[in-house]
């Protein structure tokens, strides 16, 4: 059977996506061809069939059946073939002999990585060591696990380079892992851009997002080779197993294998410097591959914990006593293991399960990342809790809600048929109840002189900065490029420098500082800088003066509507019918309504004869008001009518099937208001609704609140 899928888009002329069709027999070649429409796509793969059974995938029914191509649900060896695909696609990385296997291996490492949410439970600044074993050559290394702390995607740091190891062994702490990310040799970052492949790559391999690989060598960025990939998934793998380790001074090993190369990574916490080897990989002179296992991989008390990535491939079993010495301990080893074929195959890592340690456990109730978000967030760790920066605390028994959850309703059997049930079980929630009765005379009052007051004072309470849709516009036109959004933005001095800081920090910070708009450009690309600059010009209008008890309000306003517009421009790359740019300011402006409705009721408390008004009843009346407010706004400012349209109507309780934009930026905009319970029963009726008119179920929804969640953190330093 020959199976046709869609890969895409990947890319773009005069405003039009184009795809990439793939036919693709099990254990076959796969045959691309590119084209604007399913139907042309179709038809370019049918006529290659040579009379061979065809079928289309689930997605392309609608043209298959015009074409008498039947829709069938694409066999799981056909879902990982078209995960790497959209990997080597999505990431450019070239097609050849051996990448297929190796892009295979990274993604399984990934995966497993992902899984066991190891960023959560390693911190940064832990020194952890890394031998690498590839054929006869040996590796040791020092890595940084990043992503907890929020200020970078999940992800590795690994430093093998002499003088990166030379710098690493002076410092500790919170600098240690500062110089990690700066002395990187080997990043692996996990991204979702484009969104199109990270859905595709979750389906294949469970992943939720694309693993993103860079290598240096010689303090300049090189091309990511075969034996770079191995290394990333077999790293990953490791790091993986040895977060769900809780016994003090275990190993843990991942492995990765491909065009007949096999690499075999260990992992361990390390308590003193590591002697610095030589640049990069270095190779040993053993004839036998088991002569080079006892000097970098074998370690006595260490090896009584080693823990295996999951792949199956090697069996760890002790061996004769010896006495070389390994690169883990300081002591000679007694104890050495041997390292053995296994007949199993491979298959996704996980964790390990903890073996009884006779020595001290790893202490804590808390995760790391559960008590660096109270440290953030103000709040007491709990009795008993250790420091932000322990060792290493045990791992939680489960993820912590990232969110607050909110009340749930009164009969639990009831949330079981609820249609909001399905993404509650997918985001890890409740379903929401609805909220109390509020006192409706004083709310209706208050709403009122807010409505008369916007009204009277229309002409001043902000401006819409032009500036900020030409960027967009610019930066999404087909004709664009670097040179002339760069000089466009560089205009505005102030903006301009806006985004060389913003370009600068820790959130897109890379190895080295840029100091001009057109090196912004050049490092984040123009969708990204479009982003940023609209982003920085527009947000004034999401900043709200202090008093009136609206201080960190604007702050607050100002990351929702970033992190709604970032994850749903994302999302509108994989979703048919959309517009990215469309959906990018309709994510920005949506909810305008509600920091110029705080200005409105800042103005009112300062009014003579005012009276103090209750929290609650401010928070109700923004949200009652924010939408009339907003309009009103959008159309002073004479603004397109796409974004008046997402503006007044992304709370309607029925919204047309083919306001695919709006959609996609009322489903986002719901899934970060889950938390406030005074909205989150309306939050999940648009969630469901928003969901069904796009087409997509809970694993869609989920993907994309972790995609919203990421970009509030991501985006902390638009404000600082």
């Amino acid at each position: 059977m020959l199976h046709i899928f869609r890969l895409g888009p990947v890319s773009s002329s005069a405003g039009a996506p184009a795809y990439t069709y793939v036919g693709l027999v099990e254990g076959g070649a796969p045959r691309l061809h590119e084209a604007p429409t399913d139907a042309a796509g179709l038809e370019a793969v049918r006529a290659e069939a040579l009379g061979q059974p065809i079928a289309c995938e689930p997605a392309l029914a609608e043209a298959g059946r015009a074409l008498g191509i039947e829709a069938v649900p694409l066999p799981p060896a056909v879902l990982k073939t078209r995960a790497i695909l959209a990997y080597e696609l999505a990431s450019g990385v070239q097609h050849g002999a051996s990448k297929p296997d190796a892009i295979a291996a990274l993604l399984e490492g990934a995966a497993a990585f992902w899984k066991a949410k190891s960023w959560e439970v390693v911190a940064p600044e832990e020194r952890l060591r890394v031998a690498f074993l590839e054929g006869h050559a040996e590796v040791d290394g020092e890595l940084s696990v990043v992503g907890g702390d929020g200020t970078r995607l999940p992800g590795v740091a690994l430093c093998d380079a002499r003088g990166a190891l030379e710098e690493l062994a002076r410092l500790t702490g919170e600098a240690r892992a500062a110089a990690a990310l700066r002395l990187a040799n080997l990043t692996i970052d996990l991204e979702r851009e484009p969104g199109w492949a990270a859905e595709v790559i979750e389906e294949g391999y469970g992943l939720a997002r694309v693993p993103v690989v860079g290598r240096t060598r010689g303090g300049a960025a090189a091309p990511i080779v075969t034996q770079d990939l191995l290394v990333a998934g077999a790293l990953l793998e490791a790091i993986a197993a040895w977060s769900g380790i809780e016994e003090e001074g275990a190993v843990a090993e991942g492995s990765a294998e491909a065009g007949g190369m096999r690499v075999v990574a260990r992992v361990r916490e390390s308590e003193r410097p590591p002697a610095p080897p030589a640049e990069g990989l270095t190779r040993v002179g053993a004839e036998d591959p088991s002569a080079a296992l006892p000097s970098s991989f074998d370690s006595g008390p260490a090896a009584r914990g080693v823990r295996s990535g999951g792949s199956g491939r090697a069996d760890l079993e002790p061996a004769g006593p010896t006495t070389a010495a390994s690169p883990f301990d300081s002591a000679p080893v007694a104890e050495p293991v041997r390292v053995t074929p296994s007949a199993s195959s491979r298959g996704p890592s996980t964790a390990a399960p903890a073996r009884p340690s006779g020595g001290a456990g790893r202490a804590g109730s808390d995760g790391w990342l559960t008590r660096a978000l109270r440290a953030l967030r103000g709040e007491r760790a709990r009795p008993g809790a250790p420091a932000p920066h322990a060792a290493r605390p045990a791992r939680p028994a489960s993820k912590p809600p990232a969110r607050p959850a909110p009340a749930v309703t009164e009969a639990t059997e009831q949330t079981d048929v609820h249609p909001f049930a399905p993404f509650a079980r997918a985001l890890r929630i409740d379903v929401p109840a609805e909220p109390a009765a509020a006192d409706e005379a004083a709310l209706a009052e208050l709403a009122a002189r807010v409505l008369e007051a916007a009204q009277g004072t229309a002409g001043e309470l902000v401006s819409f900065p032009a500036v900020a849709l030409e960027i967009v516009e610019r930066t999404h036109d087909a004709k664009a490029d670097a040179r002339s959004v760069a000089g466009f933005i560089a205009r505005d001095p102030a903006l301009a420098a806006e985004v060389v800081s913003v370009a600068n920090s820790a959130a897109f910070r890379g190895v080295s500082e840029i100091e001009s708009v057109h090196e912004a450009v050049a490092r984040l690309g123009l969708a990204e800088v479009g982003r940023v600059a609209s982003a920085v010009a527009a947000r004034k209008l999401l900043d709200v003066p202090g008093g009136a008890g609206s201080a960190h309000l604007g702050s607050r306003f100002f990351l929702r509507a970033v992190a709604v517009a970032t994850a749903a421009a994302g999302a509108a790359l994989r979703q048919r019918g959309a517009r990215s740019d469309h959906v990018w300011l309709g994510g920005l402006l949506h909810d305008v309504g509600k920091p110029l409705t705080v200005r409105v009721l800042a103005r009112l408390a300062t009014a003579p004869g005012a009276h103090l008004t209750p929290v609650a009843l401010t928070h109700r009346v923004i949200d009652r008001v924010h939408v009339e407010v907003g309009e009103a706004a959008l159309r002073r400012w004479a603004l397109p009518a796409y974004l008046l349209e997402l503006c007044a109507r992304h709370h309607d309780a029925a919204v047309p099937a083919e306001a695919v934009d709006l959609h996609l930026v009322r489903l986002t905009s719901a899934l970060a208001s889950l938390a406030d319970p005074e909205v989150a029963a309306r939050a999940a009726r648009e969630i469901v609704q928003s969901a069904g008119a796009l087409g997509v179920g809970a694993p869609f929804v989920r993907a994309l609140a972790v995609d919203v969640e990421a970009a509030e953190v991501r985006m902390q330093a638009l404000v600082r």
